[in-house]
């Protein structure tokens, strides 16, 4: 089964609606186990696995002492302040 073909457990299988879910979305890895597993049940656009465009995804740890969001908005300044100071 597709669902169980990924190492992560990004998938499940609704038994209500007989459909694949998305349920741990960050934890995919892009290793394409899932699309290999479609397409030998013949389904070869079953799951498109890519970016979208506009879309960046990244994740920001803390040691506690900055909230992340925090940490994201000092690097963005950060950032902006030397882009600046190069331009």
């Amino acid at each position: 089964m597709v669902v169980a073909s990924c190492p992560k457990k990004v998938f499940r299988y609704d038994q209500t609606n007989r459909e694949i879910e998305i349920e741990n979305l960050n934890d995919c890895m892009f290793c394409k186990e899932c699309v290999k597993k479609c397409g030998e049940f013949g389904v070869h656009k079953g799951i498109k696995i890519g970016m979208k465009e506009g879309e960046f995804l990244f994740t920001v740890e803390s040691s506690g002492v900055l909230k992340p969001e925090d940490i994201v908005k000092k690097g963005l300044e950060t950032l902006k302040r030397k882009l600046n100071d190069i331009a």
